[in-house]
């Protein structure tokens, strides 16, 4: 990855970068990248499909209501508001045509 890659992801967590830091997590997201391709290139043609990692699954807990912030205390660490909902900004365009 780019340093202009590395600078947007940093920007959209809201987190700031040392010049080493750029460097250092370009260099490992290069490397994961790489291991992604590498994935991609397992043929995996008379592979089953995987529909659970386990045998056997587990029992979910019981849906139950609890106590929770109000509205207003959970947007007021929000970086911006619009009415009762959190503004963000636009991450991926949408392709015309």
């Amino acid at each position: 990855m780019n340093r202009n890659e590395i600078n947007r992801i940093a920007q959209l967590a809201r987190i700031e970068l040392t010049e080493a830091e750029i460097t250092e997590f370009g260099e490992q997201m290069t490397e994961i990248m790489e291991m992604f391709d590498t994935l991609a290139g397992v043929d995996t043609t008379d592979v089953e499909p995987l529909t659970h990692v386990f045998d056997k699954f587990q029992t979910p807990a019981e849906d139950a209501v609890g106590p929770s912030l109000s509205r207003d205390d959970i947007l007021a660490g929000a970086a911006d508001t619009e009415g009762p909902f959190f503004k963000v900004s636009t991450v991926m365009k949408k392709e015309q045509g």
